[in-house]
């Protein structure tokens, strides 16, 4: 999804909000929510793999643009994580904050850009073959997110 998308879909995603606020009705929803990751993937032509360990959180799956995969990991209504892929070379975070640490890793020839405060991340980016990857979580060591980023592809 190349910047001009993102930025639709972020304005969007405002609109909504807005709408909503003011009882409004209008734009739809740009994403398609999904009872399976295999009917999501499905509907893409492409998968996604994550931490065994996610499996104990509600998970939402959720195809936006009819080319972003999304899974979003809850507990108790909250979410913990949020894992995006899609078939791109942009960047597909939507995240726009200015992070005071900025970080770039280089494991097993995959560069990830590690984004936070005070050395703990809420944010990592990355590319693998033809596809973009973006890790949302909140305040994880730069231990605790890499070992979740190889689980991640």
């Amino acid at each position: 999804m190349n910047k001009y998308r993102l930025t639709i879909l972020l304005l969007f995603m405002l609109l909504i909000s807005c709408m909503k606020e003011n009882n409004l009705v209008g734009v739809a929803n740009p994403f398609i929510d999904y009872d399976s990751l295999k009917q999501a993937s499905d509907s893409l032509g492409f998968s996604l793999n994550y931490p065994q360990e996610f499996n104990d959180y509600e998970v939402l799956y959720r195809v936006g643009m009819q080319e972003l995969l999304e899974l979003i990991f809850k507990d108790n209504e909250q979410e913990i994580y949020r894992i995006r892929k899609e078939k791109t070379n942009e960047d597909i975070s939507g995240d726009y904050n200015n992070y005071t640490d900025i970080k770039n890793i280089t494991v097993n020839n995959i560069t990830y850009t590690l984004k936070g405060y005070d050395s703990y991340y809420d944010l990592a980016l990355w590319q693998d073959d033809d596809y973009s990857y973006v890790f949302y979580c909140k305040q994880l060591s730069e231990e605790e997110i890499l070992s979740y980023l190889s689980e991640i592809y």
